[in-house]
Parts: structure tokens; C-alpha cells; sequence
């Protein structure tokens, strides 16, 4: 069993930044990452496996249970593989004394999944119960009790799975001065937002299920700064003091 997964992990990234005027600024950035991840764990086990009387190397006579660690088929495998591509671009001015900005981000990141050395439960089955000794499984034996042409025929294909998420966000705020208080100006910021995000899966063995789900958000914000004291009222142990 690994002590740590190994990880290998790529990425790039792209940006620019251009000013149209001195009041107009665009930025606009692409990355790409892309990723693996490989474990390895315990050998396959049969864990309370049915062994029938007519399996030839079954010593008691009758059925019983068995738990046993089918170590000469080596450790099961997990890798899973990432791509992600995500792009963003914003837009910030300001009009007089208030400050504006819109963005609009997209991501999109796809994973695939492979798992390696599961047992087939029809396999292992068919195996315990049969009476042909070429056929049967021996899990009385130990290691070296079974071909490896044996127990390979148990194992399962690799089970893949892919899943796919998916999201679009935009948010647009703006901020500046409402008016003067004798502590300050009140500052207020006010913002929208919306988000889509989608989710596709496609999982293999055992589960073997596909589908996909979606939900989109709204959200609004606002935000109001009331100054109360500032530095020139000469209080005390106090800087500045304000209501948000």
C-alpha cells in the first residue's frame, strides 16, 4: 500500500492587462492545469466469501465463510486524471467619483478515474462453488495455493468513470461617495452577481450510473460606511471609528 500517491502536476497561465484610457482598464487571463494522481492499496480479499461443499478443496464438508488476502494478485491501482481550463476577463472604470467593474469567468474541469485489480463477485462466485478442480479456487492454501491464471480470470476489466463539471460566473459592482459626514465621506458599494454550474458523471463498475445536475444563482450586495470619529476629534485612544 503506497505510503503517499504520487502526484505529477502541469500547469500554464496567460494575462494581459491594457488601459484604453486613463478612466478604462481590461484584464483578461488563461490557465491550464493538468494533473495525475496514482495509489495503490491492499491486494483484492475475499471478505466473508461463500465456499460450497462440492468446492474440492473445501476440507470441512459443509459451506463456511471465508476472509482471505489474494496477495499473489498484487496491489489494486487508482489513478485519476485532471484537466482543467479556466478564462477570465474584467473590465474596470471609473465616472466621476465612482468606481466600476464588471467580470465574467469560465472554468470547465474534467476528470477521469481508472481502478484496477477489483474482483468480479459472478467470478469469484463461480469459483468457490464449482467441483472441477481446475476450475475451483483454493482459499485454504495460502500464497501460491492458485495459478495466476487463475486468479486473474476473477478479476474485474478496469473500471473507469468520467465526470465533468462546468461553471459560468459574472458579477458587476460599483462604489463611490454618497456624501460628507464631519467625520468623513459615506462610502457605499453596491454589486450583483450570477453563477451557473453544471455537473456530468459517468461512473463505471459496480456503480455504472450516468447523469448530470445544474443550478444557477443570483445574488445581490450592498455594503454602506458611516464614519462616526476620525483621527481629528482628538479621542482618546482612538483612531477612527466607523458603522458598516
Amino acid at each position: 500500500q503506497s505510503v503517499s500517491a504520487a502526484r505529477t502536476r502541469k500547469a500554464a497561465v496567460a494575462h494581459g492587462e491594457y488601459g484604453f484610457t486613463a478612466q478604462l482598464t481590461a484584464y483578461a487571463e488563461l490557465l491550464y492545469v493538468d494533473g495525475e494522481v496514482w495509489d495503490q492499496v491492499e491486494p483484492p480479499a475475499l471478505t466473508s466469501a461463500l465456499v460450497s461443499r462440492e468446492n474440492p478443496y473445501n476440507p470441512f464438508g459443509t459451506e463456511v465463510l471465508v476472509d482471505t488476502l489474494l496477495t499473489d494478485l498484487g496491489p489494486r491501482t487508482f489513478t485519476n486524471h485532471t484537466e482543467m481550463i479556466r478564462s477570465a476577463g474584467w473590465l474596470r472604470g471609473r465616472i466621476g467619483e465612482w468606481d466600476w467593474e464588471v467580470s465574467l469567468q469560465k472554468s470547465q474541469n474534467d476528470a477521469t478515474t481508472v481502478r484496477t485489480r477489483e474482483l468480479d463477485p459472478m467470478r469469484v462466485e463461480a469459483a468457490l462453488s464449482t467441483s472441477d478442480p481446475s476450475d475451483a479456487m483454493n482459499p485454504f492454501g495460502g500464497s501460491g495455493a492458485n495459478s495466476l491464471a487463475l486468479l486473474s480470470s476473477l478479476l474485474a476489466p478496469p473500471s473507469q468513470s468520467r465526470f465533468r463539471t462546468e461553471e459560468i460566473q459574472s458579477v458587476a459592482s460599483v462604489r463611490g461617495p454618497l456624501g460628507r459626514l464631519p467625520a468623513g465621506v459615506i462610502e457605499f458599494t453596491a454589486g450583483t452577481e450570477w453563477r451557473k454550474e453544471r455537473v456530468r458523471y459517468d461512473k463505471g463498475p459496480p456503480e455504472n450510473t450516468s447523469g448530470s445536475n445544474q443550478r444557477s444563482i443570483v445574488a445581490g450586495f450592498g455594503e454602506l460606511r458611516l464614519p462616526l470619529l476620525s483621527e481629528a476629534a482628538h479621542v482618546p485612544a482612538m483612531h477612527d471609528l466607523a458603522l458598516v
